[in-house]
């Protein structure tokens, strides 16, 4: 209810409680796109025609959901399955929408069995019964050969002969007032809880995670550079590197610079910007100096953290705007992953490695953000 900017009515914000009303009311009428399909192809073709027509259509609505500026892949039926570690691996030949597709299967052969059509009266046994095993049959095999497979290949897995120690911190800190809460004390209240969670596993980890926005002002900005200073003065203080999450911003001059078609104007001119809901892993090396390789995030909740179509009606970036500034935020490019050397100063001490071990000292992190 927070997200929708209703925490309490002393502290409302416009532009998160019409977002979050918008989201409510407006994002579940896309939800009915593939049963309106279905409705269609059952009153020109009949119910069994529809029904097996029904899994494509709601992995392609799936699909064409996960692009643009609408993209809401969050509610996409193959994340029930993020657990079931077993039934899902064949996903690495098909993709998830294939699960999407064998989820609805499995769900119609047991509707068919509940509820098979009508049939004239005096249909023989034998008939029924054959209509019986003509859905409990894939009915088993849609259910039992996947988990036959992923036992197959996990089995097949050579789990990791070396262990990572991760301690995640998460302060005590109202979600909403820690955008107006001042700068240094964003930092020392980080910096004090992650000091707790050290001494309550006894200083062993190999690497300290913070939440999303933990950092919650353009600390990598010029202007901020005594803030990003004592962030790295904490972390070789700590031996221990830190993945955190925090707002990226990339700054633009007419003239200078090539202007991104995704930059927007700041008020002041010539100047542009695009900002980005980003993770950071900072790390200090066998030499002393400190790394930031940093990821931006590329699913963005519309409206929550990007306007749909805003750089088609510029105008709608002006309306609906976070009071904290991040009511649109850029979308991220690339996929290349966070690598921390676990070899570095910050790293726990390890005894001298294996050699079928040598090629795990560097981890390979794949930050996800949000929901």
């Amino acid at each position: 209810y927070w997200v929708g900017g209703w925490k309490s009515m002393s502290e409302v914000d416009p532009f998160l409680m019409v977002g979050g009303v918008l989201l409510a009311v407006v994002h579940p009428f896309f939800l009915v796109v593939p049963w309106l399909l279905y409705d269609g192809v059952r009153r020109r073709f009949g119910r069994t025609a529809a029904l097996y027509s029904l899994p494509i259509f709601y992995a392609g609505f799936e699909y064409a959901h996960s692009f643009g500026d609408i993209a809401y892949p969050w509610l996409s039926l193959y994340n029930t399955q993020t657990y079931n570690l077993l039934y899902d691996q064949f996903i690495e030949f098909t993709g998830p929408f294939a699960l999407s597709i064998i989820i609805v299967l499995v769900n119609l052969e047991i509707f068919q069995i509940f509820f098979p059509p009508q049939r004239t009266k005096g249909t023989e046994v034998t008939k029924r019964s054959a209509s019986l095993i003509s859905h409990l049959v894939p009915l088993v095999l849609l259910v039992l050969l996947p988990y036959l497979y992923g036992m197959n290949a996990m089995n097949e897995h050579e789990l990791s002969k070396t262990s990572l120690r991760v301690t995640v911190v998460q302060p005590n800190i109202d979600p909403w007032a820690k955008w107006y809460t001042d700068e240094q004390r964003t930092l020392d209240t980080n910096f004090s809880a992650t000091m707790t969670a050290l001494k309550s596993v006894h200083d062993s980890s190999d690497l300290i995670l913070w939440p999303e926005t933990a950092i919650t002002f353009y600390i990598t900005s010029p202007n901020k550079s005594y803030e990003l200073g004592e962030l790295y003065k904490f972390i070789a203080s700590i031996h221990h590197p830190i993945l955190t999450g925090f707002p990226d911003r990339q700054d633009y001059i007419s003239g200078q610079d090539s202007i991104p078609s995704d930059a927007s104007p700041i008020g002041v001119s010539g100047i542009y910007i695009r900002s980005w809901n980003a993770a950071m892993l900072i790390y200090e090396d066998s030499n002393g100096r400190m790394h930031r390789p940093v990821y931006h995030k590329q699913k963005l909740v519309p409206l929550g953290e990007h306007i749909p179509f805003v750089q088609y009606f510029p105008f709608l970036g002006k309306w609906f705007q976070w009071g904290v500034g991040i009511g649109s935020w850029n979308y991220g490019e690339g996929y290349e992953p966070l690598n921390l050397p676990l070899q570095s100063k910050n790293s726990t001490p390890q005894p001298p490695p294996l050699p079928e071990e040598r090629e795990c000292h560097t981890l390979r992190i794949s930050p996800i953000i949000c929901y």
